[in-house]
């Protein structure tokens, strides 16, 4: 009998409070309803701002508190379901011996008290700063900034994605902190928020509770960026931004990127002709900054660290990596990625000093001088002659016409890496040296026509084609001539006419190959020099 008299007793208590607020809220021309179906709300509440204009729709909370009671208790299934509803959540607790009402915004508890992180009841502490009287005229001033800064949290509640309130919430930031940019993105695993610096530094002061040690200098976090996860708990000061995304007492993993960084293309001119796309990103702290220069894909990755703040022309570190395994792993028809990094690689050992152009860079307007690799590793070596190969192939394919496959290309052929690099060098319009060799031709001629053609001053001219093969299939043909350079030519009847033999005249003798534009039918021939 005495329990459910007690029941009955906090019913019309509970009752009886919200009746009250209730006839607060009403005061202000604030609507209120009890919404259905029944989520562990107690109230909907639609404000209106001082001038009569629409204010934010909230979820108020209604208790009814004891004299001289400082704090309010929520249990735990209770505060998870005003957390998961998608209004923006409000205390309400009534002191009906003092006649006050007190008002406690719930967000940023839900995202920071430890206690309930940790599954226990969610315990509300009350200020004295926010209370007011019942029945008072007017909304007091900082329950109104709360109920302005509940709007942004109820667009990020509603939200399933982020992208249509972004700007939104943009917006609002801004006009908290003019100082700030803040970024926000939705994960599965909760709220991110990423705050830079619009022009000049902001001074944040940064209060960390810890009895475990953390693994990292706190310095050289601040100076290079990185990750930290927090045993303790996080206190920011600075900025009314930082203080309501990170609350009193923030635990879990804080991420800090130096200032100021920068990500965008650039373009890398080697030589005179070739260039060379990367996407760069770019940091810098107290003791220098970092830049990541990258190819399309990641093939090659290159990370260098300066000493001095700005760019300094000798960087204090590189390291350029090659992930060679990602290459093969891709297909034919995406060697264009690899063109120019050949060159790059190549860049010391031609005396060359590769530049890059940032695009778009908000202050950086000069060139930049990339370090250089060193190939004197075996290993790396024989990666590289591959990346020319590959490179070559595509330059190939293009001047060919041919469309390569999508297959990955998996295991490469020796035969077939040559090949694609002499027949690059071809199309490019060089002039290629053969090792001396002896060679016959068959002609329709009698051997004594042929010695008159040779005494003329006719030389040997060879016409064929070079082929270009992938995983064993010929995939194009480019027309060639062969070139005999100071060779003898001992001239033999033979039953259909006569033969030429070239055999070298020395240490001087060379055959060399190089393109024939005209494409002519596949013969030997005789060509007067």
């Amino acid at each position: 009998m005495k329990k459910a008299a007690q029941g009955r007793k906090n019913n019309f208590v509970g009752v009886s409070t919200e009746s009250l607020v209730r006839g607060q809220f009403q005061l202000w021309e604030w609507s209120s309803n009890k919404p259905e179906p029944d989520e562990g709300v107690d109230l909907v509440v639609q404000t209106t701002a001082p001038d009569s204009a629409p204010g934010a729709v909230i979820a108020a909370q209604i208790k009814s508190m004891r004299a001289k009671k400082a704090s309010v208790t929520l249990e735990h299934a209770a505060a998870c379901r005003l957390r998961d509803q998608p209004l923006p959540a409000f205390l309400f607790a009534y002191d009906r011996h003092a006649n006050q009402i007190y008002w406690v915004y719930l967000e940023p508890l839900f995202r920071t008290n430890q206690q309930f992180l940790k599954g226990n009841p969610l315990r509300v502490q009350l200020d004295e700063a926010s209370r007011f009287a019942h029945l008072a005229q007017t909304c007091p001033e900082k329950l109104w900034d709360a109920l302005n800064e509940a709007k942004a949290r109820g667009a990020l509640k509603l939200a399933p994605r982020l992208s249509g309130h972004a700007s939104e919430l943009e917006t609002y930031y801004a006009e908290v902190d003019p100082r700030l940019r803040v970024k926000a993105t939705l994960t599965e695993r909760g709220e991110r928020y990423a705050i830079y610096a619009k022009d000049e530094p902001v001074p944040l002061t940064f209060h960390i509770k810890t009895s475990k040690p953390t693994g990292v200098r706190i310095r050289d976090l601040f100076e290079w960026g990185g990750s930290l996860d927090l045993p303790g708990s996080l206190t920011m000061e600075g900025s009314r931004v930082v203080e309501d995304i990170f609350g009193p007492g923030a635990v879990g993993q804080l991420t800090i990127l130096a200032s100021p960084i920068w990500t965008g293309r650039g373009i890398v001119n080697i030589g005179s002709e070739q260039a060379l796309l990367l996407s760069v990103s770019h940091h810098q702290g107290k003791a220098g900054a970092e830049w990541i220069f990258a190819t399309d894909g990641d093939l090659l990755v290159c990370r260098c660290r300066f000493t001095f703040g700005m760019v300094n022309d000798e960087p204090m570190t590189a390291n350029i990596t090659i992930d060679f395994d990602k290459i093969l792993a891709g297909s034919a028809d995406d060697l264009y990625k690899l063109r120019g990094i050949s060159a790059l690689l190549h860049s010391r050992e031609k005396g060359l000093s590769p530049q890059l152009m940032l695009l778009q860079h908000p202050t950086i307007r000069r060139s930049i001088t990339l370090p250089s690799q060193s190939i004197a590793d075996a290993a790396f070596r024989s990666h590289l002659r591959t990346i020319e190969a590959l490179e070559s192939l595509s330059w190939v394919a293009d001047f060919c016409s041919i469309k390569l496959d999508r297959e990955p290309l998996g295991d490469l052929e020796f035969e077939e890496i040559e090949s694609w690099l002499a027949a690059s060098a071809l199309v490019r319009g060089e002039r290629l040296a053969l090792d001396r060799a002896t060679a016959r031709f068959e002609f329709d001629l009698s051997a004594d026509e042929l010695a008159v053609k040779f005494h003329s001053g006719w030389a040997l001219v060879l016409q064929t084609a070079w082929l270009v093969r992938l995983r064993g299939r010929v995939i194009a043909e480019i027309p060639i001539r062969m070139d005999f350079i100071n060779y003898d030519f001992n001239i033999d009847s033979t039953e259909q006419g006569s033969a030429a033999i070239a055999r070298p005249r020395g240490d001087s003798s060379a055959r060399y190959m190089s393109i024939w534009s005209d494409s002519p039918p596949l013969s030997a021939a005789l060509q007067t020099d």
